[in-house]
C-alpha cells in the first residue's frame, strides 16, 4: 500500500502535465465553486438541485451540476476535487 501511495505521489508532483498536481491536494486551496451531485428517480431532487444551483448563481460562484447515475465516478471525483462546496441529494 505505501509504494501505491509513493508512486502516486511522485506522478502527481513531478509530471506539471497532469490537470491536478500534488501541491493542490496538500495546500487545501480550493476554487469558489459549488458541486451539486444529485441522482433523481422521479425528478424531485433534480428540480431541488436545480433550485440550489439558482440561489447559488446569484452569489456569483461557479456551480456544476451533476447527474451521479449518467457521470462517471472518476469524472465526479474530478469535479469536487477543487470545490468549496459539495450538495450531495437523491430519492
Amino acid at each position: 500500500m505505501s509504494i501505491l501511495w509513493l508512486v502516486i505521489f511522485f506522478f502527481f508532483y513531478k509530471c506539471p502535465s497532469t490537470p491536478f498536481t500534488f501541491p493542490l491536494f496538500t495546500t487545501g486551496q480550493v476554487n469558489p465553486k459549488i458541486v451539486i451531485i444529485y441522482d433523481s428517480m422521479y425528478q424531485s431532487t433534480q428540480l431541488m438541485a436545480g433550485a440550489f444551483a439558482d440561489g447559488a448563481q446569484t452569489l456569483g460562484v461557479e456551480v456544476r451540476l451533476v447527474n451521479a447515475a449518467r457521470r462517471h465516478i472518476t469524472t465526479i471525483a474530478t469535479e469536487v476535487l477543487d470545490a468549496a462546496a459539495i450538495v450531495i441529494g437523491y430519492d
